[in-house]
């Protein structure tokens, strides 16, 4: 379905980052009643990234309604109603990103919401960037794209089953490989922005 006097920002950069939500989504969803939904375990996060990007993609206010569950451990939800913004979103969630600046946002909000890495990076542990995800399809998508970028990925493999089912995962483990995600893709994620960062001068100073 097409939206009527919808436009985006115009500037390509701003087009671009809607791709980071759609990344994020990997962790979210589009529910009924035009609602979206987020989580995370960092409420910082959600209120100093997705709500700010939400705003400058969508050049509107959304209700910053960030709340706490006790699920199997604590988490963040935000969630709010806006069907014109779930109806462009769930319209990019078809559509594979092609240039450059889409993958790099994409790769990014995929990563900040279902990535990982040393949470406490010393030059005695390994380096790693990780991906997990339920759907096999996707990853293979992701590493392809990640490749574009001249990095080398791990084939992507189960990683565990659970009552859920299979969960894939794929890492990038080789020194080069990680310094360039982290100068060519990055994280907005203030946590995980702060480990990049770490790995990322550990591994110069080798």
């Amino acid at each position: 379905m097409k939206i009527k006097n919808f436009k985006l920002n115009p500037r390509d950069l701003i087009n671009s980052k809607i791709y980071y939500l759609i990344g994020v989504l990997k962790d979210g969803c589009l529910t009924t009643q035009w609602t979206i939904k987020i989580k995370q375990k960092n409420k910082e996060w959600l209120s100093d990234v997705i709500v700010p990007t939400f705003k400058q993609v969508f050049d509107k206010e959304i209700k910053n309604n960030i709340y706490l569950q006790k699920e199997y451990k604590p988490v963040w939800y935000l969630a709010f109603k806006d069907k014109l913004i779930w109806q462009k979103l769930n319209e990019f969630q078809n559509r594979q990103p092609k240039t450059i600046n889409e993958q790099k946002f994409y790769i990014m909000g995929f990563w900040d919401t279902d990535g990982g890495c040393p949470k406490n990076p010393t030059p005695e542990k390994k380096m790693y960037i990780k991906f997990t995800q339920k759907e096999k399809k996707s990853l293979e998508e992701l590493k392809q794209m990640i490749e574009n970028f001249g990095i080398k990925c791990g084939k992507v493999r189960i990683s565990e089953h659970n009552d859920c089912g299979e969960i894939w995962r794929f890492s990038i483990t080789n020194k080069e490989g990680i310094i360039n995600f982290c100068d060519l893709i990055g994280s907005l994620h203030p946590e995980k922005k702060r480990r990049l960062t770490i790995m990322r001068n550990l591994l110069s100073s080798r």
